[in-house]
Parts: C-alpha cells; sequence; structure tokens
C-alpha cells in the first residue's frame, strides 16, 4: 500500500471551462467513452458566406464565396488584436467626417440573405473620446427600408443593432461595446427574432422585431461608416468579420467569443459542419467527430492536454463535437479520494470533490497505519453517505478501472451498496460494488440497455473471503469487447494482488450515466473505505496488480504516471526521479524490485515496464 504524502503533478489544463476517447496503441483494453454517440437528430447547416481576419493587410474574404472588399480612403492595418483569437492584424479606421476610411464589400448573391436570416459575428474596439452620436461600425442597408446595421445610438458607450424593414427601423441594444476596449459582438436574425451577444453573454435573447418584408436587399456591405449618409464614420479597429447566411444557435456564437483550439472562424466552421452533418473532418492533426452526452454547458470547451482530445458542446441538449488523436496512448485517473483531509477532496486534478454528510467519520484505522479512512457504522444511516457530483470525467460509459481499500465486517447486511454509480431511473444504467447476497465476497453489477442488456442482469462475483473484518485491495477493470458496440463487455476483479473474476457482461448501450458517485448509497454498510481511485479507462492485468503494493510507496498520481512511461514510451520525472520504458524484464506482472541503485516495475507479461537506471545496464533480472 503507497504512501499518502506523495507529490500531486497534475497533467490536466482547463481552458475557459475547457472535453475523446481512444484506444491507444498497445492498450490491452478500449479506453472508456464519455457517452459519445453521433447526433441523431437533424440540425440546421450553417454556411459562411463571408470572413475578413484582415491578415493580408487587405479585405479578402476567406469564405469559399469570394466576397473581396475594397478599401476605400486609407484604413490602416495594426497589430492591436484582441487576446482571445489566432490574430495578428486588425483593420483601423479613421472616423474622418464625410471623408472617413471604410470597406466596401460588393452586394452578391450569398450577400442577399433572402431566407430571412443572417449571422455576424465580429470584433471592435471604438474609440470611446469620440463625441459624435449614430456612428455606423457595419452596414448593409438600402437607406432606410432594408437592412441591418451596427451602431452607437448616442454618444453614450452602448451599441446597438439597427434592423430595418419595411414596416420600419427598429433598434436592439447590445451592451457597452464603445468603451475604448476590445468587445467580441454577434447578432442573429431569424425570421423576425433578434438575438445578440457581446463578449460571450447573451444580452438579446429571441427579441422580435417586425419582419414585414424582411431585411434582404441589394446593398453592399460596408465596414467603418454608413453608405447612405454622411457623418457616420467609425473610429476605431475591428477584426474577424464574419457573416453567416443562416441563424446560429446560442452554443455557436458562445464558441466563437473564446475558440477552442485558437481555431479561426474557417476553423470553427468546420466544427459546425461536423456538429449538424455528424460527418468527421480533420483539423490539422485532430481529427473531429460529433458526440451527444456532453455535461460542459452551451459553447463551452474542455481540453484533456493528457490526452490531447478536445470537445466543445454546442447546443443544451449535450451535442457538439470532439477531437481523437490515437496516437496518445495514455491512463488517467479521474478521481482520488485518500481521506487524508477528513473530507472527499479529489486529489486527480479534475477538481472532482465530495460531499460529506455529518455521520460519516474519519479514523486512523487504515491499511498502512497512516493518514485516515473513511468509517461507516451500519443501521442505514442515510447522514453517513458521500456524494461526488457528476462531472464531464466522472461520466465513464464504456471503460474504467475502480480500485479501493475496504474493511468490511460480516455483519454488513445482504446486497450493501458501499460504492455506486447508477441511474434509478427505469433505464437504470450504471454500475454499483456491495456485498453480493450473504455471501463473503464483494459482488459488481453493471446495469445496461440495448443489446439486451437490462437492469439487474449483469451481476458478477466470484468466490472468496473478502469479507472478514481486515483490510483488503480490490480493483475492478471493466471494459468493452467491441469498442464503444453493443458486443459483450468483460470485467475482471483483483484482489490482494490476484486476479479472482473475469467474466463477460451484457455491455448493450454501456453503463454511463449522469448520477454521483456514492459512498455507502444505502447507509447500512458496517466498515472502512480508503484510497479510493476511478481511472478513466481500463488498466490493464500489470497495472491493477501493481496497485496493490506500489513501488517506493507511490500514491496513484504517481503510479498513474509511471503507467504512461511505460505507455507513451515517454521519460518523465515521478518521485524526484527520471523513469524510462524498459523492456526484459522478468519479475512477473505488476512486480517491482529495486537492485542497487536501480527499480524496476514490469507492467505486462512480456517483460516491458519502467525503470529508473542510474548504475550499470539493464539485463533480464533473476
Amino acid at each position: 500500500m503507497g504512501h499518502k504524502e506523495g507529490a500531486i503533478e497534475c497533467l490536466i489544463e482547463i481552458a475557459s471551462v475547457h472535453v475523446g476517447a481512444h484506444q491507444g496503441p498497445g492498450r490491452g483494453a478500449a479506453a472508456g467513452l464519455l457517452c459519445l454517440t453521433l447526433l441523431t437528430a437533424s440540425q440546421a447547416a450553417a454556411d459562411l458566406v463571408g470572413y475578413w481576419s484582415f491578415e493580408a493587410g487587405d479585405a479578402s474574404d476567406g469564405s469559399a464565396y469570394g466576397n473581396d472588399g475594397t478599401l476605400v480612403n486609407g484604413p490602416i492595418f495594426t497589430d492591436d488584436v484582441p487576446a482571445t483569437i489566432p490574430s495578428a492584424r486588425s483593420i483601423s479606421f479613421n472616423g474622418a467626417d464625410n471623408t472617413g476610411s471604410y470597406v466596401q464589400i460588393p452586394h452578391a448573391d450569398s450577400l442577399s440573405f433572402t431566407g430571412g436570416m443572417v449571422t455576424v459575428s465580429f470584433w471592435m474596439k471604438a474609440n470611446a473620446a469620440d463625441p459624435s452620436p449614430w456612428l455606423r461600425a457595419i452596414n448593409k442597408d438600402n437607406g432606410g427600408s432594408h437592412g441591418f446595421e451596427i451602431q452607437r445610438n448616442d454618444a453614450g458607450a452602448t451599441a446597438a443593432l439597427r434592423i430595418d424593414t419595411a414596416t420600419n427601423n427598429q433598434s436592439k441594444a447590445i451592451g457597452p461595446a464603445w468603451n475604448g476596449a476590445w468587445n467580441h459582438i454577434v447578432f442573429s436574425l431569424n425570421n423576425g427574432m433578434a438575438s445578440a451577444w457581446l463578449n460571450g453573454v447573451r444580452t438579446v435573447n429571441n427579441s422580435a422585431y417586425f419582419h414585414t418584408g424582411g431585411f434582404d436587399n441589394t446593398a453592399d456591405l460596408i465596414l467603418g461608416r454608413s453608405f447612405q449618409e454622411s457623418a457616420r464614420e467609425y473610429d476605431g479597429l475591428m477584426d474577424d468579420e464574419a457573416v453567416w447566411d443562416t441563424a446560429l444557435n446560442h452554443g455557436m456564437a458562445l464558441a466563437l467569443y473564446r475558440p477552442i483550439c485558437g481555431y479561426d472562424v474557417t476553423q470553427m466552421q468546420t466544427l459546425f459542419n461536423v456538429y449538424t452533418s455528424g460527418v468527421p473532418a480533420t483539423i490539422g492533426e485532430l481529427q473531429w467527430h460529433a458526440v451527444s452526452n456532453l455535461l460542459l454547458g452551451e459553447g463551452q470547451s474542455f481540453v484533456w492536454t493528457n490526452r490531447n482530445e478536445y470537445y466543445l458542446q454546442l447546443d443544451a441538449a449535450g451535442h457538439g463535437v470532439a477531437s481523437t488523436n490515437l496516437a496518445t496512448a495514455a491512463v488517467d485517473l479521474v478521481g482520488y479520494w485518500t481521506f487524508d483531509g477528513e473530507d472527499a477532496s479529489d486529489l486527480s486534478g479534475f477538481g472532482n470533490d465530495g460531499t460529506v454528510e455529518s455521520n460519516v467519520a474519519f479514523t486512523n484505522d487504515t491499511p498502512t497505519g497512516t493518514g485516515r479512512a473513511a468509517a461507516f457504522f451500519g443501521g442505514s444511516d442515510t447522514l453517513a453517505q458521500i456524494a461526488v457530483p457528476n462531472s464531464q470525467t466522472l461520466a465513464v460509459n464504456d471503460a474504467m478501472t475502480l480500485s479501493f481499500w475496504v474493511k468490511m465486517y460480516t455483519n454488513t447486511p445482504s446486497w450493501t451498496r458501499f460504492l455506486r454509480k447508477s441511474d434509478e431511473s427505469s433505464a437504470r444504467n450504471g454500475w454499483l460494488i456491495d456485498r453480493d447476497s450473504s455471501s463473503f465476497n464483494i459482488g459488481i453489477r453493471y446495469d445496461t440497455a440495448g443489446g439486451g442488456g437490462t437492469f439487474n442482469q449483469n451481476r458478477l462475483s466470484s468466490s472468496g473471503s473478502e469479507i472478514d473484518g481486515t483490510w483488503h485491495h480490490v480493483v475492478i477493470v471493466a471494459y468493452d469487447n467491441g469498442n464503444g458496440t453493443t458486443a459483450n463487455g468483460t470485467t475482471k476483479k483483483f484482489v490482494d494482488g490476484v486476479l479472482k473474476l473475469s467474466q463477460t457482461y451484457d455491455h448493450g448501450t454501456g453503463f454511463g450515466n449522469t448520477s454521483p458517485l456514492e459512498f455507502n448509497n444505502q447507509g447500512n454498510f458496517i466498515g472502512r473505505l480508503d484510497e479510493v481511485a476511478l481511472w478513466y479507462d481500463a488498466l490493464t492485468d500489470g497495472m491493477a496488480i501493481a496497485l496493490y503494493d506500489p513501488v517506493l510507496g507511490f500514491d496513484q498520481t504517481q503510479m498513474r504516471d509511471l503507467f504512461n512511461v511505460f505507455l507513451t514510451g515517454q521519460e518523465r520525472m515521478v518521485g524526484g526521479r527520471r523513469w524510462k520504458p524498459v523492456s526484459g524484464l522478468s519479475l512477473g506482472e505488476g512486480q517491482s524490485a529495486i537492485s542497487g541503485d536501480n527499480i524496476y516495475l514490469q507492467l505486462d507479461a512480456a517483460g516491458n515496464g519502467v525503470a529508473v537506471i542510474i548504475s550499470g545496464t539493464l539485463f533480464t533480472l533473476f
């Protein structure tokens, strides 16, 4: 059993709210999926019809439609750019009355918007000191009866969306964007409903406007002034102007504010197309595909740095896109609860902290005699529970590993669930660990749907004597034999470093759910729990065995790092020593040895593993 004072090196970088799932080369089991499935509902496609990044020092169109603009009266280009987008240049307009600089983009069929929908996204940095009212930053209007504009309604800081139709003109206040700072604005018009976003916040939410006659026209698109009126010149900078011929949804609009992976608008459009069509696409080294059941929030992204995987949610129902880098083999510890602080803090780096009810006790009765363990005293005590809220990283569906130390007394009632993550709806998808009937062994249950799998069908157990009032180390490994299909899965149970169970179960559509992870779900567990760890992957046999008696007394975070040295073939510092992958070991799976200054850990049956080699040459040991 490893000590609990080992340093934690967080491998995860969270960007914005920034989440693949893959099976890397050499992995013995399929990696756990975040319920990633293709969209089933048809989504409206968004077509980017104009994109002016100004990176080339001109007004060329980066979309596929060739809507190039002309520079008029000498706008200049500057390296003052927004911080959250991949930009090196912005365009600067001088704001001179009547002779001010602007960009004129000729009208084209693609800019007609006869379908009654349009979305415009852009960045602006307006001169707040300009005393002039009614300034126009963007204008596509035929003179007052049809079109749209972004304007300053008065001499204040508020930017407004003006919509002109055959009925009248209407103004929608967006927010304080005439303030001398970079501001991101998105607005959409959708057949009589207007929406707008300022710096990732929705400020106009489906506000009705008089749509009679529509806003389509044959006028040119103007950046930097009103084409019809004098003394309306914009004084300030502008960047990344983009126009779609449809109304983007809320998630897409938000995603443009802090683009995932630092993508430009054309790359974000590729992601939108993957989301709406379900057809995968490649951007650089990343392969993107449509997914569902994300838990991030609309327009939010998650970066799983250790895996080089990225997730972006694009609607309220949890649909979005995810990348998979198949060249990266890694495992991740997504929850690790030691109880040493007499709480349920997560030491994995993912922040999956739990809530401890009042009757949970903490004791120095631990497997190692150091630190603390969580103690439970039975009696259906519902106040003796620990609950960890669900999160994107805990939403394991196809592959996982659960490791823990348990001391369970024989008077614990049958079917006591001491670890559980399961949906209590009719589907009952999930998993639980319990005392199997009145036997003296620990049982496993996977509840699945589809492929014949149903609630309570996948109960698995082995003979043993794990429930005897002494400490035992248990590792549960589950993986899908069909890589996300309805083929049977396999589960393994290791007790005290020995494989006790290997059985198939009906995988169906997987055991993923959105329920919390619960310790002592029914309140009647009599015993102790310590060093509970949830892995987002099915560990190999060698890894599972190695957790029982960790090399150098390493904790779970350090063991994770050793496993990733083995899987990726990349050296790294762990526990103050440099570790490297090695072969030719003859220790046995999961076994370690120290020979002089050298330290070895074998992690598969073929003799491969990791080592610290300080002196001498590595030969086959023992």
